[in-house]
């Protein structure tokens, strides 16, 4: 796995990273379903799928390549900052 993935799944529980790699290394009807529900963004709340549907603009319905699945975990991650910062401001706007 090269370097970039590893630091896009870093932040998510060794289980899962571990099923990702799988995933990556083996990209098979069989690990796709056992990864296409894995949370890899908790607020707000986003499945590996729901983001690939999300970059993709549409239902995607066949097996992703390597590049989506790097794709659709780098939206999550940038997801997650960008709800992190507006929480932040909202507490400072509240505060």
């Amino acid at each position: 796995m090269n370097k970039s993935l590893q630091e896009l799944i870093l932040d998510l529980p060794s289980s899962d990273t571990m099923l990702l790699t799988v995933l990556l290394n083996e990209i098979v009807p069989e690990n796709w379903e056992k990864n296409k529900h894995l949370i890899i963004c908790s607020a707000p709340k986003l499945t590996l799928e729901m983001a690939i549907n999300d970059i993709a603009h549409y239902k995607h319905n066949s097996i992703p390549s390597p590049k989506l699945i790097h794709d659709a975990l780098k939206y999550a991650r940038d997801l997650s900052s960008h709800h992190s910062r507006q929480n932040d401001l909202a507490m400072l706007a509240n505060g």
